[in-house]
């Protein structure tokens, strides 16, 4: 079975010692964990190993500054992206469009409540904004194959234990895209 998915076993076994086995997987076979979220009726996921926390802020705890987001967590200020608006700027025409960015939280009633997963990027951290949370989960992600293997929004995907397939949200992926050329800071 090892064999038929391109890993290997070794063996190294010393007299009086013991034994060490191990156990060798492709990367698209390791089990990662992520946190599974819903984004217009579609599960998503995102790696653990960018995420930071999850919090909830209100509508006013969010600002408009030029064409993009910021609110404030743990006394430093953060980008804020929802995920609708940086998927709508599927090219970098959109990308240059006044207020994109900040379109879903124009529609939004001041008492709204929102889900905002912070996650970490070199450094930087970024509040990313889905409609419903759902678990923290070990997945084995898959990379993606042609002809979706440029989309640089996603690392790869998963298949859930209902048989859906998950889309892995690329976070440096993501970041670029949003922040491309500089445009919001």
């Amino acid at each position: 079975s090892i064999d038929s998915i391109g890993g290997s076993i070794e063996l190294d076994s010393e007299v009086g010692k013991g034994s060490t086995i191990s156990l060798f997987l492709p990367s698209s076979m390791a089990v990662k964990g992520a946190l599974l979220f819903v984004l217009n009726e579609q599960e998503f996921a995102i790696p653990l190993s960018h995420t930071e926390a999850v919090v909830q802020f209100k509508k006013s705890d969010i600002h408009k500054v030029k064409n993009g987001l910021m609110a404030t967590y743990l006394d430093k200020t953060i980008s804020i992206i929802f995920l609708d608006d940086a998927f709508e700027a599927h090219d970098s025409k959109r990308l240059h469009e006044e207020q994109l960015f900040q379109k879903t939280l124009s529609k939004m009633d001041d008492q709204d409540e929102l889900n905002v997963v912070i996650v970490n990027h070199n450094g930087m951290l970024i509040g990313v904004v889905v409609d419903r949370l759902l678990q923290q989960k070990d997945i084995v992600e898959k990379p993606l194959r042609k002809p979706v293997d440029q989309v640089t929004l996603f690392s790869g995907a998963t298949i859930l234990g209902n048989g859906a397939v998950c889309p892995v949200l690329n976070i440096p992926g993501l970041v670029n895209h949003v922040f491309k050329g500089g445009r919001r800071q």
